[in-house]
């Protein structure tokens, strides 16, 4: 009797073994962000003295105009790969381009580094362009 109950655990131990051995860690390939497009209207005192940078696959600066829009292009982008533990817990989350400081806004000496993801929390005006104020 008391053989068999040992047995019983023995087994049931043997079995979750092998179900956690084979299930084992899962990569997850998010899909592909499509290239668009940002508006941003930056709100100083004289914005044409300013240049915006984006540091992405083709790097690219823009001239601010006098009345300070401008639109960006964003390229396509993907997420790294996140590692999901039995395809369930999330253990370590994929790199996101977007966190990056890409964009740099340069004026005379001084310069900011921005993200996309800095840039998207921004308030908007009656036409979309999102408002980046500076100090000057």
């Amino acid at each position: 009797m008391f053989g068999r109950r040992w047995l019983v655990a023995g087994a049931g131990a043997l079995v979750c073994k092998i179900t956690l051995a084979s299930a084992g860690c899962v990569y997850r390939l998010p899909p592909v962000n499509p290239p668009g497009h940002y508006r941003l209207r930056l709100v100083a005192s004289s914005p044409q003295t300013y240049v915006v940078h984006v540091q992405a696959v083709n790097a690219r600066a823009y001239q601010v105009p006098v009345d300070g829009r401008l639109i960006l292009d964003i390229p396509a982008s993907r997420r790294g790969c996140s590692v999901y533990l039995f395809d369930q817990i999330r253990v370590s989350k994929g790199y996101d381009p977007f966190a990056a400081k890409t964009v740099h806004l340069t004026t005379g000496g001084s310069s900011r580094d921005l993200s996309f993801n800095e840039l998207f929390k921004l308030p908007q005006d009656g036409e979309g362009y999102h408002l980046l104020k500076t100090g000057k």
